[in-house]
């Protein structure tokens, strides 16, 4: 019988050392996330009503923007779908922030549940740099945020091209649209998906 109870001991002690082992690192979070989140705690009411909604989207729309010039986007790994020539020797990538759908991050979070497409001017050395459905950290320079004029630079359809905060009807979460940006790269990094 002591056999049986150290045993057992024995047993949840290793158990309970090996979850501890198992414990998940904290992921840290991206720019675009923390501005986000701090944009929405700043603008409690922004879904009260439909004027201030309209008012909160003016506002996101144009600190985005300068959000975007200074960077806010540099650490957010963003997912390669594909190039064109666009023009003769002229070259655009689509990266893509829609394909987050990792347990690690909880369906409420906000970057879960923020969606936005970068056309992105490259050079041609950096074409064999580029992966399907790998993700990317790209820096560069903002140009503008494009409408039906994407299609000027990729073949295939983007996921996301206003610039909104709205809430979803279907489960009342809150999703930010950042539209299609344009963006002039000049440097591209291989990392891991979120």
């Amino acid at each position: 019988m002591k056999f049986i109870r150290l045993s057992f001991c024995l047993i949840t002690l290793f158990l309970m050392l090996s979850c501890k082992k198992e414990k998940k690192q904290e992921r840290k979070q991206t720019k675009l996330e923390v501005y986000l989140k701090d944009f929405i705690k700043d603008n409690p009411n922004w879904n009260q009503n439909e004027i201030i909604n309209k008012e909160t989207n003016k506002t996101f729309q144009n600190k985005i923007a300068n959000e975007i010039s200074n960077g806010i986007l540099d650490n957010f790994p963003l997912e390669f779908g594909e190039i064109n020539e666009y023009k003769n020797g002229k070259f655009a990538a689509l990266f893509r922030s829609h394909y987050i759908l990792s347990d690690a991050i909880d369906y409420n979070n906000i970057i879960r549940n923020t969606y936005f497409d970068v056309i992105a001017l490259i050079s041609k050395d950096k074409i064999a740099l580029l992966k399907k459905d790998k993700a990317y950290l790209i820096k560069g320079k903002f140009l503008k945020f494009l409408n039906d004029d994407y299609s000027n630079y990729i073949k295939s359809s983007v996921y996301s091209p206003y610039i909104k905060i709205n809430k979803d009807v279907m489960s009342s979460i809150t999703e930010v649209n950042i539209g299609i940006i344009l963006m002039d790269i000049s440097e591209i990094k291989e990392v891991p998906k979120l």
